[in-house]
């Protein structure tokens, strides 16, 4: 199988690392949940949007190093690799951040990739895509079977092909039913998917 793998907020985890600097930069409260959405939100209820978009391009910059892998993400890719499946890494995200520094987030993610997955021989293909419309073309084109992704919206484009099998990765998010695509809160769930509960 080809296995199509959606980059930040599915294989990366920034709860810790936006928490910690939202904290330090005293933006939030300690009490504030450890949590994406809960960082973003107390953010821009006290500050503003900006103040947000200027916070993630620093994340996903400079502190990406910092950004932790999902939990089960290691043992998922390491059995599907056994098992002789391919694998890629498709994201999309810009160049820049749309405020403040213009750190290359492209380079900052393929500086994490090569940290924590290529070093453990996990995923050697990956793409960084500026458009949403890129990234579904690329997705189409690598003939994936399944295609994992934390975004609903990239998974009911309408240009996606129709025979991929989506899995919407839902962790920390409120949960919609859809019946378009398979979901799932955890990356252990996922594998369980594909290899049951052993």
């Amino acid at each position: 199988m080809i296995i199509g793998i959606d980059f930040d907020n599915t294989i990366v985890s920034y709860d810790s690392v936006i928490y910690q600097t939202a904290l330090e930069k005293k933006l939030i409260s300690e009490s504030t949940d450890k949590n994406k959405q809960s960082v973003k939100k107390e953010i821009i209820k006290n500050f503003s949007e900006n103040e947000w978009t200027f916070l993630q391009g620093y994340i996903y910059g400079k502190a990406m190093i910092n950004a932790k892998m999902f939990d089960g993400v290691e043992r998922f890719l390491k059995e599907m690799l056994t098992n002789g499946h391919k694998l890629y890494i498709i994201s999309h995200k810009t160049k820049f951040p749309y405020m403040g520094p213009k750190y290359d987030l492209h380079k900052s993610a393929t500086n994490w990739i090569k940290e924590n997955i290529t070093s453990k021989n996990l995923i050697t293909n990956y793409f960084f895509l500026e458009t949403k419309k890129e990234k579904i073309e690329k997705i189409n084109s690598l003939k994936c079977d399944y295609f994992i992704d934390d975004l609903e919206e990239i998974l009911l484009d309408s240009n996606l092909k129709k025979d991929i099998n989506k899995i919407l990765f839902t962790h920390n998010k409120s949960e919609k039913e859809f019946t378009q695509f398979i979901q799932a809160s955890s990356w252990h769930e996922i594998r369980e998917f594909f290899y049951g509960s052993t």
